[in-house]
């Protein structure tokens, strides 16, 4: 009896600390200013056929088919109502568009993407004029069932990333309707490479930490260092690379390898060694800026769950920087192959 008793004492203490460890909702904000006026932004917005060239769950499943309802509490409008999908990995889910004033400044809609949150999330769309320009604030928010409350965190960083990449996204799709020839906007594609083993390859590599300094300044910094001890007489043979064998952006807490191709080094104060990369990489090629290349480790990190794989911390984490600034002077033109070892 006393057992027992002890026994529901500590499950209610353990229930208790449970709760308060772990909410039971999450909320996620970005906001971005766009060169466009708010007319033009607000119109396009509250159509959802413009959506799906925005919106990152169908980044996954490109060729998905979409289907629109243009019905709402049984009137019918000129503009559809719902958007929904059906695929292998993304499953099935929607986007209701809540009613609003034709004139009002902001969006409200109901979104189901069960591959990506347990339940439905709340996206909620604000324009703000800003002189000739138009300042979009995107917010979801969404509740955990209570025995998932532990992955409320994970949601949170989930979320953020989510609308960091639908404002770039939205961003390069409204670009269209701007009058300006000379402007400049983020236009980040991903395209998903076969799942493969990397092998082996020569190199000559310098270690590195980043803690408290900028991860891409911190890799600039070593790049130039390797090449200065390499010396003009030992040209490179193959694109640049970092492994990671520790990357953790969430206390910004990176450390790796990094590492160029080399053939016939002459005497200088490195010296190749053999690389080996076994295990099975999932791949993704990344056309973008660096400033966004933690959003190609969001996607890749998706398509690893979607796929039922985990990570294999065993092996580094790999990017190939196949066109840089040693290639070209535009950032948007860079092209960044991620590898993450799956098992």
């Amino acid at each position: 009896m006393l057992l027992g008793f002890l026994f529901i004492i500590v499950l209610v203490c353990l229930i208790i600390i449970y709760c308060y460890l772990f909410k039971r909702r999450f909320f996620a904000r970005q906001n971005l200013v766009i060169d466009l006026p708010f007319d033009i932004v607000s119109e396009n917005l509250k159509d959802l056929s413009n959506w799906p060239q925005w919106i990152p769950w169908l980044l996954f499943e490109p060729n998905t088919k979409v289907h629109y309802d243009y019905s709402h509490a049984g009137e019918t409008t000129l503009l559809p109502s719902c958007l929904s999908w059906k695929g292998k990995l993304i499953k099935e889910g929607y986007i209701l568009m809540k009613p609003a004033r034709p004139s009002a400044s902001y969006c409200h809609a109901v979104i189901e993407a069960n591959a990506f949150y347990p339940k439905d999330v709340f996206l909620s769309i604000d324009l703000t004029k800003q002189g000739s320009h138009t300042g979009i604030n995107l917010q979801l928010t969404g509740s955990v069932p209570f025995l998932l409350r532990y992955k409320t965190a994970l949601l949170k960083i989930r979320a953020n990333k989510d609308l960091e990449l639908s404002l770039l996204r939205l961003n390069a799709h409204l670009v269209q309707y701007s009058q300006r020839t000379d402007y400049e906007f983020a236009d980040p594609s991903y395209t998903f490479l076969e799942t493969k083993q990397l092998g082996h390859f020569d190199a000559v590599t310098r270690p590195f930490t980043a803690k408290d300094q900028s991860i891409s300044q911190k890799i600039e910094q070593g790049f130039h260092d390797l090449f200065t001890a390499l010396g003009p007489q030992n040209p490179t043979t193959g694109h640049r690379f970092t492994l990671y064998t520790k990357a953790d952006p969430i206390h910004h807490d990176f450390e790796g390898v990094l590492g160029v191709l080399v053939q016939n080094v002459e005497p200088c104060d490195l010296h190749p060694e053999r690389i080996t990369l076994n295990g099975t990489y999932l791949q993704l090629l990344y056309h973008g800026s660096y400033q966004h290349l933690s959003l190609a480790w969001h996607v890749i990190h998706n398509m690893m769950r979607l796929q039922g794989h985990r990570p294999d911390k065993k092996h580094p984490s790999v990017e190939v920087y196949e066109i840089g600034p040693g290639q070209t002077n535009s950032p948007k033109e860079y092209v960044t192959k991620v590898c993450l070892p799956i098992k």
